[in-house]
Protein backbone atom coordinates (compact mmCIF):
# COMPACT_ATOMS: atom_id res chain seq x y z
CA UNK A 1 0.00 0.00 0.00
CA UNK A 2 1.51 3.36 -0.35
CA UNK A 3 0.77 6.78 1.34
CA UNK A 4 -0.96 9.60 -0.15
CA UNK A 5 2.41 11.23 -1.93
CA UNK A 6 3.19 8.12 -2.99
CA UNK A 7 6.81 7.65 -1.34
CA UNK A 8 6.05 5.11 1.34
CA UNK A 9 4.72 1.52 1.33
CA UNK A 10 3.32 -0.21 4.15
CA UNK A 11 2.66 -3.96 4.66
CA UNK A 12 -0.31 -2.95 7.13
CA UNK A 13 -1.76 -0.06 8.00
CA UNK A 14 -3.85 -0.22 11.60
CA UNK A 15 -6.70 1.92 12.37
CA UNK A 16 -7.28 2.73 15.73
CA UNK A 17 -4.32 3.10 18.15
CA UNK A 18 -6.17 1.53 21.03
CA UNK A 19 -4.36 -1.38 23.15
CA UNK A 20 -5.41 -4.05 20.48
CA UNK A 21 -4.12 -1.99 17.55
CA UNK A 22 -0.74 -1.14 19.25
CA UNK A 23 -0.40 -4.44 20.07
CA UNK A 24 -0.98 -5.64 16.80
CA UNK A 25 1.13 -3.13 15.11
CA UNK A 26 3.98 -4.67 18.03
CA UNK A 27 3.41 -8.33 16.35
CA UNK A 28 3.50 -7.01 12.87
CA UNK A 29 7.20 -5.08 13.27
CA UNK A 30 8.66 -7.68 15.35
CA UNK A 31 7.79 -10.01 12.63
CA UNK A 32 9.92 -7.05 10.24
CA UNK A 33 6.61 -5.70 8.75
CA UNK A 34 6.44 -1.51 8.29
CA UNK A 35 3.70 -0.61 9.96
CA UNK A 36 1.63 2.49 9.86
CA UNK A 37 -0.81 2.89 12.69
CA UNK A 38 -3.87 5.48 12.18
CA UNK A 39 -5.25 7.05 15.46
CA UNK A 40 -8.18 9.75 15.15
CA UNK A 41 -7.77 10.82 18.75
CA UNK A 42 -4.89 13.38 20.36
CA UNK A 43 -3.71 10.37 22.50
CA UNK A 44 -2.83 6.14 21.89
CA UNK A 45 -3.86 3.54 23.92
CA UNK A 46 -7.86 3.31 23.94
CA UNK A 47 -8.85 1.18 27.64
CA UNK A 48 -5.53 1.45 28.53
CA UNK A 49 -5.32 5.21 28.87
CA UNK A 50 -5.75 7.28 32.14
CA UNK A 51 -7.37 11.27 30.95
CA UNK A 52 -7.86 14.22 33.06
CA UNK A 53 -11.75 14.36 32.69
CA UNK A 54 -12.30 17.17 34.38
CA UNK A 55 -9.32 19.47 35.96
CA UNK A 56 -7.87 17.48 38.82
CA UNK A 57 -10.08 14.46 38.53
CA UNK A 58 -8.26 11.59 36.38
CA UNK A 59 -10.28 8.63 34.74
CA UNK A 60 -8.96 4.76 33.90
CA UNK A 61 -11.10 3.70 31.37
CA UNK A 62 -10.22 -0.57 31.28
CA UNK A 63 -6.69 -0.26 32.81
CA UNK A 64 -6.99 -2.52 35.08
CA UNK A 65 -8.68 -4.99 32.36
CA UNK A 66 -6.12 -4.09 30.08
CA UNK A 67 -3.48 -5.15 33.15
CA UNK A 68 -4.72 -8.76 32.59
CA UNK A 69 -2.91 -9.15 29.21
CA UNK A 70 -0.44 -12.56 29.64
CA UNK A 71 2.63 -11.89 30.76
CA UNK A 72 3.96 -12.87 27.16
CA UNK A 73 2.44 -10.52 25.24
CA UNK A 74 3.43 -8.14 27.26
CA UNK A 75 7.23 -9.80 26.76
CA UNK A 76 6.29 -9.50 22.90
CA UNK A 77 5.76 -6.00 22.41
CA UNK A 78 8.73 -5.17 23.40
CA UNK A 79 11.14 -4.95 20.13
CA UNK A 80 14.99 -5.09 19.86
CA UNK A 81 15.13 -4.38 23.96
CA UNK A 82 12.87 -1.01 23.52
CA UNK A 83 9.63 -0.62 25.00
CA UNK A 84 6.94 -0.01 22.99
CA UNK A 85 4.18 2.44 23.35
CA UNK A 86 1.87 -0.24 24.41
CA UNK A 87 4.45 -1.85 26.87
CA UNK A 88 5.11 1.28 28.39
CA UNK A 89 1.06 1.76 29.09
CA UNK A 90 0.87 -1.91 30.05
CA UNK A 91 3.82 -0.95 32.77
CA UNK A 92 1.69 2.03 33.81
CA UNK A 93 -1.28 -0.24 34.78
CA UNK A 94 0.89 -2.04 36.83
CA UNK A 95 2.18 0.23 38.32
CA UNK A 96 5.93 0.40 36.81
CA UNK A 97 7.68 2.17 34.75
CA UNK A 98 9.14 1.03 30.96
Amino acid sequence: MAAANGNSKYDAIIIGGGHNGLTTAAYLARAGKKVLVLERRHVLGGAAVTEEVFPGFKFSVCSYVVSLLRPEIIQAVTISGESTIMARLIARSHGTRK
